[in-house]
């Protein structure tokens, strides 16, 4: 019984973890905090995103190498423009594993 006990409390654990590491990336990129991004996002990471560019109709798509990350929130610190505090900013974790987690930030 113990021991499901302790195992219960460090998944647990490790879901607040996995959450935080999730807002720290938003939250980020929202405001340009290159601390919250160093903190949540390790240098080898592949993202890809898409994104409306400005007079298109169409979203194109484009792979975030990690000075990229770091760089763009330079320029959203230094434009003084962050999302506003009614942004959305929406975590859903799906599995906590003992090296990796999955989960999708609706941002």
């Amino acid at each position: 019984m113990l021991r499901e006990q302790v195992r219960r409390a460090q998944a647990s654990g490790d879901e607040e973890a996995v959450h935080r590491a999730a807002l720290d990336y938003i939250e980020g990129f929202y405001t340009g905090d290159s601390a919250l991004l160093v903190r949540s996002v390790h240098p080898s990471v592949y993202k890809y995103g898409f994104w409306l560019p400005k007079g298109k109709m169409v979203y194109e798509g484009e792979q975030m190498p990690y000075s990229e990350f770091l760089k763009y929130a330079a320029g959203v610190k230094a434009r003084g423009k962050g999302a506003p505090p009614n942004a959305p900013k929406e975590v859903k974790i799906y599995e906590v594993q003992n090296e990796t987690a999955s989960a999708r930030v609706t941002a």
